[in-house]
């Protein structure tokens, strides 16, 4: 019987991780009172309202071809902390913050994994890419 339960347990954690390695699922550790998040794949904007958030999340975005993106980090924090860090596949961290929410970049076809911070963070954020 407990085998039977772990070997479940097993194969829903890889398809979850299959999931979020394909874009398609977000992955977190935080704690918080509330948090509402979404991601658009059309738009490629993923956007979250979120109280006495600690923690992160973590999710993957895929280009398919080479272009001039602007990544644009909307906050509206009332208190705390929160930045986002988009790692590319050439090895190179873009980080953005509430100070330096704009970075514009030649994006090349591959897997970005995005992570968002936060310190206690109360508000509402929205990260495109356009």
């Amino acid at each position: 019987m407990i085998i039977k339960i772990l070997i479940i347990l097993a194969v829903t954690v890889a398809a979850i991780y299959v999931l979020y390695l394909n874009g398609l699922a977000t992955l977190g550790n935080k704690k918080s009172i509330i948090f509402i998040g979404k991601y658009n794949s059309s738009k490629k904007e993923y956007s979250a309202t979120f109280k006495a958030c600690t923690g992160q999340v973590k999710r993957v975005i895929i280009f398919k071809e080479s272009a001039l993106k602007t990544f644009e980090f909307d906050t509206t924090i009332e208190n705390g902390e929160i930045r986002a860090i988009i790692n590319t596949p050439d090895g190179h961290n873009i980080y953005l913050t509430p100070e330096n929410p704009q970075f514009t970049a030649d994006v090349i076809p591959g897997k970005y994994f995005l992570t968002i911070e936060f310190r206690k963070a109360y508000g509402k954020f929205i990260l495109s890419c356009k």
